[in-house]
């Protein structure tokens, strides 16, 4: 009995010594890629790096250009994190960014980037007007999507 108290304490003495990680870790926390080609950032402390002089009309070309099939895991994240964050400042890129990798059928890419969305939606949600926070939210899949989905399941 005393082993087991002993041991529980100790577990929670190495956990609450653990530093807390703050926001949603898809979007708050950058992938390190090192040198590998991904969307234009600035290096920093901070979660957001985006380039202001970035045009976004090339975020969709620019993010499916940079997922080829070698891409390694780490890039392509980092990628589609960057992707989500740009993709704030105007929410349609997100739906047509989702909307091009649904029709690639690259499943990894879908899940990380629409997760990544919503998080950064929940982000934004204190900095956005509610009218650009109505928008920000993705829509139900266009019903290529919906049924691809159900042909998933």
């Amino acid at each position: 009995m005393y082993k087991k108290f002993l041991v529980a304490m100790v577990a929670l003495t190495v956990l609450a010594a653990l530093p807390a990680v703050a926001g949603p870790p898809l979007i708050c926390h950058p992938v390190a890629i090192g040198n590998a080609a991904s969307l234009p950032w600035r290096d920093g402390n901070g979660w957001n790096g985006m380039e202001a002089s970035y045009n976004t009309a090339n975020l969709t070309a620019d993010t499916l250009a940079l997922l080829g099939a070698g891409t390694p895991t780490e890039v392509r994240m980092e990628t589609l994190r960057r992707a989500a964050i740009y993709s704030s400042r105007d929410p349609r890129l997100a739906d047509e960014i989702a909307s091009r990798l649904f029709a690639r059928k690259d499943w990894f890419d879908v899940g990380y980037f629409i997760e990544a969305v919503r998080e950064a939606g929940e982000v934004y949600a204190t900095i956005h007007d509610p009218a650009q926070r109505a928008a920000w939210q993705l829509r139900s899949p266009p019903p290529y999507v919906a049924s691809l989905l159900a042909q998933q399941r």
